[in-house]
C-alpha cells in the first residue's frame, strides 16, 4: 500500500461515512443498536476499500502511440546505458519514499500498542478461574476491578473476584451487559477499529469512528442491561460504583466501566425515562444494512483511476541500428543530452512476464504492478502532469519492447563473454600449475 492509495481510500471512506451520517439523520434513527450496526459497516468499508481498487474495471485501449508515450519510449531505448554516463554527485531525495516510511513507522507503533493490549488481556484470561454456575463463558480474576469481555471464537467474561458480594440485581445487570458485547461482537469490532485507526492514523475520521463505535457499544449494552433488570436508578448507581473502581491495566478488552462518551453522559442517558430502549437487530435488518453498505462501497470505491488516452500521434521512432561502436557512441551522446537538458522526467514502468523495467521511484513501481489484475498481458504505466496513463495495446507494447531487445542481447553477450573469461581463467590457472611442476622437474 502506498500513500496515493491511502489518500484515495481516505477520501472514499469519508464519502461512505457522509452517506451513512446523512442516512441516519434523514431517518432520525435513535436506536443505539442501529447506529452501531451502521458505523460498524462504515468501519468494514474503510478496511475493504483498498481491495475494491483491484476489481476489474473498464480501461482505455490505444491503437497508436500517444505523444506522452513517445517521450517515454525515447527514454526507454537508452535506459540501460545511463549508468555509463557520469551523473551528478548528489542525487535528489525521494521525499515520497521518506514520507511513506514515516507514515509506516507511526502505524507500526499504534499496531504494537494494540498488540500489547491483546497479549495482556489474553494472559489475564489464561490465569482466570472459571465459574460454571454463572455460565461457561464467565471467569473470575483478582487482577481486575471491573467486568471485561474479550475473545473472538470463544469469548470470555472476566469479573472481579469480589463478585460474591454483589446483589443478584447487580450480577444480572453485569452479565446482561457483557453478554450483549458478545452478541454484538464488540471485541472484534474494537480490534478492527484499532487496526483501521493505525492504518489511517492521519485521517481524523478513523479516530472519531473508533470512539463512536466504543460509545455506541456501551449504549447498546446499557440498554440490554436495563431490559434485564428494568430499574434505571439502580443501574445508574451500578455504573457510578464501577466508574470509581476503574483499573489502570492497559488491556484490550471491552470494559463495562470504560469512560467512552463520559460516565456522566451514560448515566444521564440511563436516567432519561423518555428515551426508548434499543433492542438487538433481526438478521433481516442486518442483511439489508449490509447490502446497502456493499452497494455504497462498490459505487464509491470502484471508480477507475484517471487514465486518459491521448488522440495525438507521432511518427514512430526509427528501428534500432546494429550494435556498432559508432552507434553506441551516438546513444551515449543522446543520453548525455537527455540527462543534462531534460528536467521534466516522466515516471514510467514497463511490466512484462520477464520482469519490470522502470524509470521512477519504488512507489511508482508498486502502483504500476497493482494494475496487473486489470490488464491481460504486457502493459506500460506512466505518470505525467499529475495523471496516470495505462497502455496495453499489443502493437504499442511490442514497439516499446523492440527498443529494449538490443540492450538485452548486448547484456546476454556480455554475460556469455564473462563466462568465457571465467573458463579461460581456469585454463590459465591449470597451465600455470603445469608450468610450475615442469619447472620443478627441470630443477631436479
Amino acid at each position: 500500500m502506498n500513500l496515493n492509495l491511502i489518500f484515495e481510500t481516505t477520501l472514499r471512506t469519508i464519502a461512505v461515512a457522509a452517506l451513512a451520517g446523512l442516512g441516519l439523520a434523514a431517518f432520525r434513527v435513535r436506536s443505539s443498536t442501529v447506529k452501531l450496526a451502521v458505523w460498524r459497516l462504515v468501519l468494514f468499508a474503510s478496511l475493504l476499500m483498498p481491495l475494491v481498487a483491484f476489481l476489474p474495471q473498464p480501461r482505455v485501449l490505444v491503437a497508436r502511440t500517444p505523444a506522452p508515450v513517445a517521450r517515454v519510449i525515447h527514454r526507454a531505448q537508452t535506459q540501460f546505458v545511463i549508468p555509463a554516463v557520469p551523473r551528478p554527485a548528489s542525487m535528489p531525495i525521494d521525499w515520497s519514499s521518506v514520507a511513506l516510511r514515516a507514515y509506516a513507522l507511526v502505524a507500526s507503533i499504534l499496531l504494537l500498542r494494540a498488540a500489547l493490549g491483546l497479549l495482556r488481556i489474553r494472559q489475564l484470561g489464561i490465569d482466570a478461574t472459571p465459574i460454571p454456575d454463572l455460565g461457561p463463558e464467565v471467569y473470575e480474576t483478582s487482577r481486575l476491578s471491573v467486568p471485561v469481555t474479550y475473545g473472538f471464537r470463544n469469548p470470555r467474561i472476566l469479573i472481579p473476584a469480589d463478585w460474591h458480594t454483589w446483589s443478584d440485581e447487580t450480577l444480572d445487570a453485569v452479565l446482561a451487559h457483557e453478554r450483549s458485547h458478545i452478541h454484538e461482537h464488540d471485541f472484534l469490532t474494537q480490534c478492527l477499529s484499532k487496526l483501521n485507526r493505525a492504518i489511517y492514523w492521519a485521517n481524523p475520521l478513523a479516530w472519531w469512528l473508533d470512539r463512536t463505535l466504543a460509545t455506541l457499544a456501551e449504549h447498546a449494552s446499557d440498554d440490554a442491561a436495563l431490559n434485564r433488570i428494568g430499574e434505571r436508578p439502580a443501574y445508574a448507581a451500578m455504573l457510578l460504583g464501577f466508574a470509581g473502581r476503574q483499573s489502570n491495566l492497559a488491556i484490550a478488552g471491552v470494559s463495562m466501566a470504560r469512560n467512552t462518551g463520559g460516565i456522566a453522559g451514560r448515566i444521564d442517558r440511563v436516567l432519561d425515562d423518555a428515551r426508548a430502549l434499543s433492542y438487538p437487530l433481526s438478521p433481516a435488518k442486518r442483511a439489508i444494512l449490509a447490502i446497502a453498505a456493499f452497494a455504497a462501497v462498490i459505487v464509491i470505491g470502484a471508480g477507475k483511476m484517471s487514465t486518459v488516452a491521448s488522440a495525438q500521434t507521432v511518427p514512430p521512432p526509427p528501428p534500432p541500428a546494429p550494435h556498432t561502436t559508432e552507434h553506441m557512441t551516438t546513444r551515449i551522446d543522446s543520453v548525455k543530452h537527455l540527462w543534462m537538458n531534460d528536467h521534466d522526467r516522466d515516471e514510467w514502468v514497463l511490466v512484462t512476464p520477464r520482469g519490470t523495467s522502470m524509470n521512477g521511484s519504488s512507489g511508482s513501481a508498486a502502483r504500476a504492478r497493482a494494475m496487473a489484475s486489470r490488464v491481460h498481458g504486457d502493459y506500460l504505466w506512466f505518470s505525467r502532469d499529475g495523471k496516470e496513463y495505462l497502455v496495453d495495446d499489443p502493437k504499442t507494447i511490442a514497439e516499446i519492447e523492440s527498443w529494449f531487445a538490443p540492450m538485452e542481447e548486448l547484456g546476454r553477450q556480455q554475460e556469455e563473454l564473462g563466462r568465457q573469461q571465467e573458463v579461460l581463467g581456469e585454463q590459465m590457472s591449470k597451465l600455470g600449475d603445469q608450468m610450475s611442476r615442469l619447472g620443478d622437474q627441470m630443477s631436479q
